[in-house]
């Protein structure tokens, strides 16, 4: 019943990791939103190399 246990936590510990960067690039997008848009497509780049 341990392996149960320990695999209800892990999927937990995924779902709230799911929902912080969902919030996180939430964020992103709207920081993105205000940079002009020829600035915005320098910094989709940058943000996807990194």
């Amino acid at each position: 019943m341990a392996s149960i246990k320990q695999g209800q936590d892990s999927l937990n510990s995924l779902k709230v990791e799911y929902k912080e960067l969902e919030r996180l690039a939430r964020q992103i997008d709207q920081a993105l939103a205000t940079i002009p848009f020829t600035d915005r497509q320098e910094a989709k780049r940058l943000i996807e190399e990194y």
